[in-house]
């Protein structure tokens, strides 16, 4: 289980770029999509957010379907998925000390123990109730599809997030209330 920072003016660690070196200016959150808890051996079947204390301006949280992003490839490229694998790593989460000495704790499964926060996915991920397909290695949080080179495997990434980045009809946007839960 992974807890956020119940004050909303409380930052668990700086906001990085992909190279893991602090932004002086955030001018766009298009690198911030993610699976939640990505980076653990063991990732969450579910995710949920309550909103206890919203600020006055912003705060909102987009959501994106990750099934949709699947079903837009064309049927060559979801089997060209199928047998790729990504490296996850939450850049800049292990050097800042805060975060670092949050994360050695014992997190839910016995799976995700240790101050390491990198685990191997697949690239595809199948739901055992409905049968559906979803793209799992997608988001900053991926840092590397391991069966291609490092080009290839940067412009997959890229590609995979821009679908996403791109496509609104796939994204959810909740505006925030006291005690919404998403």
């Amino acid at each position: 289980m992974s807890t956020i920072a119940r004050n909303p003016k409380k930052m668990l660690s700086k906001q990085t770029g992909v190279d893991g070196k602090a932004r002086t200016k955030k001018q766009s959150a298009a690198d911030g999509w993610h699976h939640d808890i990505g980076f653990e051996n063991n990732t969450s079947d579910y995710t949920s957010l309550i909103m206890r204390v919203v600020p006055e301006y912003g705060g909102d949280t987009v959501f994106a379907s990750a099934y949709e992003v699947y079903d837009r490839l064309s049927a060559p490229y979801q089997k060209f998925l199928e047998g790729l694998t990504c490296t996850f790593r939450p850049v800049g989460f292990e050097e800042d000390p805060e975060v670092a000495h949050l994360y050695a704790i014992p997190r839910g499964s016995p799976l995700n123990i240790g101050p390491s926060l990198t685990a191997i996915h697949p690239m595809l991920r199948t739901n055992p109730t409905t049968g559906w397909r979803t793209v799992f290695g997608v988001g900053h949080h991926a840092q590397r599809v391991n069966e291609l080179t490092d080009p290839e495997s940067q412009k997959l990434l890229k590609w995979l997030s821009d679908l996403i980045t791109e496509n609104h009809d796939l994204q959810l946007r909740m505006k925030w209330g006291t005690n919404d839960l998403a």
